[in-house]
């Protein structure tokens, strides 16, 4: 059986790997701005913290196991964005790979914060960290999944743009939800893959 410390070190081998290779795929297609590794500021409102906390509390009744498995991860990506102007923006697909890496190792960071999501990241670890990536329509949207998964005692990450490159300051860009098994993502089902 696998240590927490190995645990950990895979987690940051995996990371630093997902890293490199971003930068590869930005360098490949010509995108080497490397502007967007610090581009970034996970939300952190009152109204944030307090949709956090009782998340945590909700997480600590339900003791996941391997027997929960497969465990996902859910990367919500906001598809209504505006720039500076107020006009309407994509996301370049390196500057989404970036935000998504970003919420990933965010909610990475929250599980590790309670026993149960320390048990969780164990198991998706152990079965493949499996990640969707899906398309959220608004920001609306992308809130209302944040507060419902929050209730149903998932982990959740927010990131919000800093703005230096494409979008405007303070974005949302990118909700990670879970780890957690795949049962708990009912409300998510209607959302496309991006």
């Amino acid at each position: 059986m696998r240590t927490d410390a190995a645990i950990a070190l895979g987690a940051g081998l995996g990371a630093a790997a997902t890293l490199l290779a971003l930068r590869l795929t930005r360098r490949a297609a010509g995108d080497d701005d490397d502007s967007d590794d610090d581009d970034v500021d996970e939300v952190s409102s009152e109204e944030d913290i307090a949709v956090d906390a009782g998340g945590i509390a909700a997480r600590e009744a339900l003791g996941w196991t391997d027997d929960d498995a497969p465990l996902k991860m859910l990367l919500c990506v906001n598809s209504d964005l505006r720039d500076s102007n107020g006009k309407s923006v994509s996301m370049t697909k390196g500057k989404a790979c970036a935000q998504c890496g970003h919420a990933t190792l965010g909610a990475y960071r929250r599980a590790l914060t309670s026993a149960s999501g320390r048990n969780v990241l164990r198991v998706w670890l152990r079965t493949g960290q499996m990640k969707i990536a899906v398309k959220v329509p608004s920001q609306d949207e992308l809130m209302a999944l944040q507060a419902e998964a929050a209730r149903r005692g998932l982990v959740c990450c927010l990131i919000r743009d800093a703005g230096h490159t494409q979008i405007a300051p303070g974005s949302r860009t990118v909700l990670a939800i879970g780890p957690a098994p795949e049962r708990y993502f009912s409300f998510t089902q209607h959302l496309k893959l991006l």
